[in-house]
């Protein structure tokens, strides 16, 4: 999936983005997600926030692309990588 880089809850570990209709997803990140962006190399999720105490990988509006899968009730989407 998708879209435009909304926001991240770094206590609540959600990410929100907006696709190309406007329409609004929220994916829960785990420690062992993915993350990549244009300055950062390919890393866990866990491990990037451990060196970066504040901001997130990615710019307001950045396009980035989500790979997930639902989580084991359903009702969340978790996000596997983000780039």
């Amino acid at each position: 999936m998708s879209g435009s880089f909304v926001g991240f809850d770094r206590v609540k570990r959600l990410l929100t983005m907006k696709d190309a209709i406007g329409t609004v997803f929220e994916f829960s990140l785990r420690d062992d997600t993915k993350i990549r962006s244009a300055n950062v190399a390919e890393q866990r999720l866990d491990e990037y926030l451990e060196r970066n105490e504040a901001g997130t990988p990615w710019k307001a509006s950045q396009w980035i692309s989500i790979g997930w899968k639902p989580s084991t009730d359903g009702k969340k989407r978790v996000a596997v990588s983000v780039r």
